[in-house]
This record gives C-alpha cells, structure tokens and sequence, in this order.
C-alpha cells in the first residue's frame, strides 16, 4: 500500500492538464478488480477540504514544501492539481496504474525524466512512453517505473510496461473500459459531491483465526467507499458483499457494536463537542451497508477538540493525543 501511495505522489509530480477533477470510468479498464479516485478539485472546495488547507498553511514546512514543488517542476499542486485515479487488475501493488489531472510544464518535466540515469524512451504508436528508476532510499529499493504524456491533458504511470501500454489502449479506444462493462457497479455513478470514491470485486483479506470477526473478514467479496460533502455535510457510504447471507447479518450486527460503544465513549466525555452524526446500518441478502452523515463545522470542531486536547498533553510531557 505505501507503494500505491508513492506512486499516486509521483503522478502529482508528473501530471498535466486535463480528467477535470470527477472520476471517468472510460479511463479505467473493463478488467480492473479494483479501483480508486481521488477529486482534488472538490477536496478544496469543501467546507472540510478549506479548513484542512488553512490549518495545514500555518505550517512553515507545509509552505516550504509547497513552494519547493513550485520551483522545482513548475506547477502548484494546489491548484493545479484536479483529480488522480488508480486502478488494478490485481490486488498487488506493483500492478498499478495511476491517471492524474494537473496542469504542468511537460517539456520541463520531461526533461528531468530524461536526466534519470536509469532512462529509457518506449515508441508505442505515435507516443514515447517513459521508464526511469527511482533510487533506493534505507530500506526500499530502486524501483523502475514508465509514464506516458498521453496528451496534453493526460497522464498516466504505471508500475510495468505491460500495464501501461494496456492503459494506452483503453484511452485510444483499442480496449474496452469500465464504461462498457457492468464490473464495480458502485463507481458508475458516484453522489454529488464526493470526494473519494473506491472500489474492489473478488478481494482475499488476509484474516487468520476462528473468531467471528476474522471470519466475516474472510468471507469479504466486494466492498465499495464513498466520501464527500453536499450542502455543508459530510457523507460516508460503505457497502460490503460477503460470501453468504449469514455473514451479512454477522458483519451488520459487528458494524452496529462498535458504532453503539463509539457514540457511548463520545457521551461519557461531556467535554467533547457533539458531532450530531446520523448512522444508518441496513442491507440485505448478502450486502451490508453502512451510512453515516454529520454537518461540517460539527466535524471541524471535532477535529479543534481533538488537536487541542493533543497540544496540551506534548506540553505536558504526555506525547501526542
């Protein structure tokens, strides 16, 4: 997973102009087990996204950093940067690809690729496709990558040659994508106002035991996220397949213990700033779903509370929150 990460980094550092922040599923290929995206675009326009920015900005490090970026590629990642989506055909991290929005200087950063010891130019129709070689850092070894400046609006990464002459074709219409398929049915049409979106058919957690936790883990088969804003709320919608309908009823009636212990734990503290959360636990057959809404500025508080209550136990010598 830090590797998917990392990648999804790199792309920020790597991308154009151009997926206009929502997800396009026509970008996505029709066999992908999993996929995920990420609408910048919205993140900043959010109630949430807004106060996360203010907060991070009165940070030195945070504006070093920023304006290091700007200096070294040529572009500013926030506002630049839209949207970024990943996707699988396997559950692995070195299966990846990643499509970014942004708007950069391509020649310049082409130029840097180029300056990689480790680089390789790949002709592939009427497009060069990039390979370079990320040096180790501690434990983490060198690692090639390749990348493609598909168009001026495009760009993509991916962790082999393979994968991204497959995510060339898709764009250039030669494969089929997600758009043509019924495969990841909960990313076809995201709510308004989401934020990020994922999800994931036929997946194996790893999950060890005979506790009936462990076991409904096991007997996960899809499993869908959706985060986002409207109208000064927050929104969160999880919807888990399983195996057998018994599971769903298990998960369903796990899912409903911790929420019941969190809401008690947030009563004992009178302290605590009320969030005025909504959670809803339904499904049925072999789907559970979980949906769960609070307004923005009762989240925002929360998270104030939360970095005050942290700020006074490192002075009192006590660590982070």
């Amino acid at each position: 997973m830090r590797k998917i990460v990392t990648s999804l980094l790199a792309v920020a550092v790597l991308a154009p102009a151009g997926l206009a922040g929502p997800l396009k599923i026509e970008r996505i290929a029709a066999a992908a087990k999993w996929a995920a995206h990420l609408d910048a675009e919205a993140l900043l326009q959010s109630g949430i996204g807004r106060f996360l920015l203010s907060e991070a900005e009165k940070k030195a490090d945070f504006l070093d950093g920023i304006a290091t970026i700007r200096e070294v590629f040529g572009f500013d990642p926030l506002r630049d940067v839209r949207g970024i989506t990943l996707y699988g055909k396997v559950y692995a991290d070195q299966q990846v690809v990643v499509i970014a929005d942004a708007t950069v200087d391509q020649d310049k950063l082409a130029g840097l690729l180029t300056g990689n010891p480790g680089y390789r130019g790949h002709e592939y129709g009427d497009r060069t496709l990039h390979q370079w070689t990320d040096k180790a850092k501690g434990d983490k070894p060198a690692r090639t990558q390749f990348g493609c400046f598909y168009d001026k609006s495009t760009v993509m990464i991916a962790s082999t040659l393979d994968l991204l002459k497959g995510a060339v074709d898709v764009l250039d219409g030669e494969s089929k994508s997600l758009a043509q398929s019924d495969a990841l049915p909960f990313l076809q049409k995201p709510p308004a106002g989401a934020i990020l979106v994922a999800a994931g058919e036929q997946i194996k957690l790893p999950a060890e035991g005979d506790e009936p936790r462990v076991a409904v883990i096991r007997d996960l088969t899809d499993l869908a996220l959706q985060v986002g804003e409207a109208d000064g709320v927050m929104f969160l919608n999880v919807t888990a397949g399983t195996k057998t309908a018994r599971r769903a009823l298990q998960l369903r009636q796990i899912v409903q213990g911790f929420v019941a212990m969190g809401q008690m734990m947030l009563q004992e503290r009178e302290d605590i700033p009320p969030l005025n959360e909504k959670i809803e636990i339904t499904g049925e057959g072999t789907v559970a779903k979980l949906s769960a809404t609070v307004p923005t500025e009762s989240l925002i508080r929360m998270i104030k509370f939360l970095a005050a209550e942290a700020a006074k136990k490192k002075a009192a010598g006590g660590g982070d929150f």
